[in-house]
């Protein structure tokens, strides 16, 4: 269980970061392939809450 939590922790800090990174980027090119691994990124985040919610 504390190897998820660890999993859930470092993966909600990556989600956080992320999401400032698409918040500062203004060009398209780069902005579209971060909104696409921001949206990855909340899926497995979500997986992994859901496990966590099972235990």
């Amino acid at each position: 269980m504390l190897q998820k939590k660890a999993k859930f922790d470092i993966r909600s800090e990556k989600l956080k970061q992320m999401k400032k990174a698409v918040a500062i980027e203004d060009g398209r090119a780069v902005k579209f392939p971060l909104e696409q691994q921001l949206l990855d990124e909340e899926a497995k985040l979500a997986s992994l809450s859901d496990e966590l919610d099972k235990i």
